[in-house]
């Protein structure tokens, strides 16, 4: 079996590949296979598919974490941008030796 990862705008596959060997994840109980989808890096909504079906549309972004958690935290979005322009501004900051 072989997955694709495809833009939902339009249809493009943007990655291909064969997923790993099944095994039983002891958190549901199922047989599972390993997908590693992080070569995709290009912020938008994307879906799997394989030959028994595909996802529900998801996004890949610099800030899909935060904003999900701001979102389910109720925080409203200035508060998330001034937020993000924080964590931006930290993140160009040079560590001390």
């Amino acid at each position: 079996m072989k997955f694709m990862v495809r833009a939902v705008s339009n249809g493009t596959v943007v990655l291909q590949g064969k997923p790993g060997e099944p095994r039983d994840d002891a958190a549901s109980g199922d047989r599972v296979q390993i997908t590693v989808i992080s070569p995709v890096r290009q912020p938008g909504m994307y879906v799997l598919q394989t030959d028994a079906g595909k996802s529900a549309p998801f996004e890949i972004g610099d800030d899909v974490y935060l904003r999900s958690w701001a979102h389910h935290a109720g925080i409203p979005r200035p508060a998330l941008l001034v937020a993000r322009l924080t964590l931006e501004a930290a993140a160009r900051i040079p560590c001390a030796a």
